[in-house]
This record gives C-alpha cells, sequence and structure tokens, in this order.
C-alpha cells in the first residue's frame, strides 16, 4: 500500500506502508517501507543501477546493508520518470516481505528466475 499526503517519517511507523517517491539531492530518487520485524527498506535509484538496502535506523549511514543492486535499462523517458518506474518494479518484484531474511529471499529468487 502507497499512502499519500503523511509525511516519510509518520508513514515509516506502519509495517508495509511505502513512503512517497523522494528526490535525492543532486541526482536519483529512493522510497522506503518499514518490514513488521521492525527494518527498513530502502529502494535507491541513481543513474545506471538500483539498490536495495535494509536498515535498522535511519540516523546512522553505517546500519545500512546493501542487499541487491541492478543494473538499470535505459529508456527513453525523462530521468525522474525512468526513477519512478525502476522504483514501482523494484517493489513490485519483491512485494511486502515481513521480514530481512524473507526479502533476502524474494531478492534471490529474482536473481534466479
Amino acid at each position: 500500500m502507497i499512502q499519500n499526503g503523511q509525511t516519510p517519517e509518520a508513514r515509516l511507523q506502519i509495517p508495509n506502508l511505502w513512503t512517497e517517491i523522494e528526490q535525492s539531492k543532486g541526482a536519483g530518487s529512493f522510497q522506503m517501507m518499514r518490514m513488521k520485524d521492525g527494518n527498513i527498506i530502502f529502494l535507491s535509484v541513481g543513474a545506471d543501477t538500483a539498490k536495495v538496502f535494509v536498515t535498522p535506523r535511519l540516523d546512522s549511514p553505517d546500519s545500512f546493508t546493501e542487499y541487491a543492486s541492478f543494473p538499470i535499462q535505459k529508456r527513453t523517458s525523462s530521468t525522474r520518470e525512468q526513477e519512478s518506474i525502476t522504483l514501482n518494479e523494484l517493489r513490485s518484484a519483491i512485494g511486502w516481505p515481513s521480514s530481512a531474511s524473507e526479502l533476502r529471499q524474494k531478492l534471490k529468487n529474482q536473481w534466479q528466475a
């Protein structure tokens, strides 16, 4: 579920609720969701790579663990539109995992498919 109209911090208090897509300073976009185990999925899309991170908290860059990295297929759409499409595809691929271990398994299954 994606809920509009609330701050990212408010959305992250509720498990399985994606934040709206946010633009990074400079370039790129990201989106987050808290899982039922308390960890946060952090999806990041840059110029040529999409990454999936998991972190127990957002206040420490050292707490982020990279779970997956995917090359981005170039499209003819604008950069922001391409980033939005890529985030939508990532969300669809991983679904609604309840835990970091479930997310890792879903990502593993995607690579093997």
